[in-house]
């Protein structure tokens, strides 16, 4: 991963067995990070990034505190994804999350918005892409404290359906996403992100103000500004099923993922002053 003069090594949270080789390799001298094909629909293959290569004899546990963190207030991550062969209800997931987590049980104190999947600890989440070749998201989600999470599910939401859209996952594309800090230095004003591909560009802007009964998007956006000035956030890739696709009309509801895998590459984090010097109103034009 270039930018911020870090050198990263990939930290597998847990070791799987795919169906043909590792589940997580790295090749083109460390740009892409290939998910291979999972054995079956429980299995979920999940890296985030270290600072060292773990020595011989180390445990997840030791390496806790070698996990990268980035603060991303003014700054920008560019990535590029192919998710071409992963079918609805398959998802590649990219989140920046408050982990660790000291309650965690779970592997390298992983934690997420949501309370559960035997690690018994949430923690504030930011989803940058979760996916497939059909469907596409971002959302920011906050644990409430002390109790069940308060979600802020799909704010904002795109979708892509393939090529008869403009932004076509059926086959490579770049992500730009932009955490933008107009009004202040150290808090998130406005996340912007940026997906081309082929020769099309779609600019989505999403101010993270939106209240409803159930979400408070400007008080995640503020939560996840405090969590990334105070310790920065863990960034975490994970291959994974997906129902959220299914419920909103994904198409053959009743099948399987097909446990394909995918990549990312070209990974950079880099000072988003330029991409967000200028105030821009986009309304989303993908739907």
């Amino acid at each position: 991963m270039d930018g911020e003069a870090m050198d990263a090594f990939v930290l597998k949270a847990t070791s799987f067995q795919c169906t043909s080789g590792n589940c997580v390799q790295i090749s083109d001298a460390g740009l892409t990070l290939s998910f291979g094909q999972r054995a079956d629909q429980h299995q979920t293959s999940r890296v985030h990034f270290s600072d060292r290569c773990p020595p011989v004899g180390s445990t997840l546990e030791m390496e806790v505190d070698h996990l990268l963190k980035w603060n991303m207030i003014g700054k920008s991550i560019r990535y590029d994804m192919d998710v071409s062969q992963m079918g609805c209800r398959c998802m590649a997931g990219l989140s920046f999350l408050g982990m660790p987590n000291p309650t965690s049980q779970c592997p390298l104190k992983y934690c997420d918005a949501i309370q559960g999947q035997g690690c018994d600890a949430n923690c504030m989440q930011m989803d940058l892409f979760a996916g497939n070749n059909e469907y596409m998201k971002t959302s920011v989600k906050a644990s409430k404290a002390g109790g069940g999470p308060a979600l802020c599910g799909k704010v904002p939401t795109y979708r892509s359906f393939g090529p008869h859209r403009k932004i076509d996952t059926t086959g490579k594309f770049n992500f730009v996403t932009s955490f933008c800090n107009d009004t202040s230095e150290s808090s998130i004003s406005r996340i912007e992100m940026d997906l081309t591909s082929g020769g099309s560009t779609e600019t989505f802007f999403q101010t993270m103000t939106e209240e409803t009964e159930f979400c408070n998007a400007s008080t995640a956006i503020r939560d996840v500004s405090h969590q990334m000035n105070a310790t920065g956030m863990v960034l975490s890739i994970v291959s994974d099923s997906w129902l959220e696709d299914a419920s909103d009309g994904c198409l053959g509801n009743d099948k399987h993922c097909n446990l394909a895998g995918f990549s990312i590459s070209n990974m950079q984090i880099f000072s988003a002053h330029d991409l967000c010097k200028f105030e821009r109103n986009f309304a989303v034009s993908v739907v």
